[in-house]
């Protein structure tokens, strides 16, 4: 009876422990905001920028990274604004839209991600 008394107690403790080390590494918001602003650029970058429509190419061909790069604040404050997390304190869920107003030509993307040991794991990116 004392070895079920010990087993019980011990496995209370490493799950405490392991609630503990889930809780204390749930990435917040802003670290979020961060990840989302460079992969979304990266993103930007390989595809969207070598596979824009029509008069929009003409346009930017030329200069599409480079504007990805000098707004990097005007990315991360749409980010910021099209985002619903979910903190279950253990995790975090991040589900982003993102759409520019009025813009019929861009695409709309809905995104969800995983925030967990202060790591991100997106699970979910389609296209609209």
């Amino acid at each position: 009876m004392g070895n079920f008394k010990v087993g019980t107690w011990l496995s209370g403790g490493v799950l405490l422990a392991a609630a503990a080390l889930l809780f204390v590494t749930n990435p917040d918001q802003s670290t979020y905001e961060t990840y989302a602003v460079k992969r979304l650029s990266t993103y930007a970058k390989e595809e969207l920028c070598h596979d824009l429509p029509g008069t929009i190419e003409q346009f930017l061909s030329e200069s599409c990274e480079s504007l990805i790069d000098e707004n990097q604040q005007s990315v991360q404050d749409v980010i910021r604004q099209s985002t619903v997390t979910l903190n279950f304190g253990l995790f975090s869920l991040y589900r982003t839209r993102l759409a520019v107003p009025g813009v019929d030509v861009l695409p709309t993307y809905e995104v969800e991600t995983l925030g967990i040991f202060n790591r991100f794991y997106t699970y979910r990116a389609e296209q609209q």
